[in-house]
């Protein structure tokens, strides 16, 4: 199986949305897995990644060259470690749900402590919410790739010897 994202992206292509959604898996859940056997692992095996220039819909969009990513040792690795830190944050209750102000919010990582994984709420409004294995109740958040690791797919960085993938 492939897992086929199409997404908007501005002039730099880069992902509108703080980058691509995976699909949702219960915290419950996220923190039971290993590494080998994860649910993230398995959608990354194999994505397809259809950029769309910003227009009024998808279907008003220019359609960009699309990009078949099977993520590379080096890509695994870091997204090996990142995943175990918010898995481990999970497990240790990191993803409770407090108020500060009239916001709801966890200490989770944010992305900016991230190459490619951050974690947001699963809902727009951030109001849905489940258990994390410890029972505590959490905001329902999913695993996103970071917009810089995806606009980074397509253009790698020259520095690094890197090579366009289109």
């Amino acid at each position: 199986g492939m897992l086929v994202k199409v997404f908007t992206v501005d002039d730099n292509d880069l992902p509108t949305e703080y980058g691509l959604k995976m699909p949702h898996i219960p915290l419950v859940d996220l923190g039971e897995e290993e590494w080998e056997d994860c649910s993230l692992i398995q959608n990354l095996h194999r994505v397809l990644l259809i950029p769309v220039k910003k227009a009024e819909s998808l279907i008003e969009g220019e359609y960009l060259h699309p990009l078949i990513w099977r993520p590379n040792r080096r890509e695994l690795k870091t997204i090996k470690q990142e995943w175990e830190v918010f898995r481990d944050s999970i497990r240790n209750g990191k993803a409770k749900r407090y108020r500060v102000g009239k916001r709801n919010t966890n200490d989770l990582p944010v992305k900016e402590d991230t190459q490619f994984l951050h974690m947001r709420p699963a809902a727009s409004d951030g109001t849905v919410t489940e258990l994390d294995p410890l029972g505590n109740e959490c905001t329902r958040m999913t695993l996103w790739l970071n917009d810089t690791a995806v606009q980074r797919l397509f253009h790698p960085p020259s520095h690094l010897g890197g090579r366009s993938r289109r």
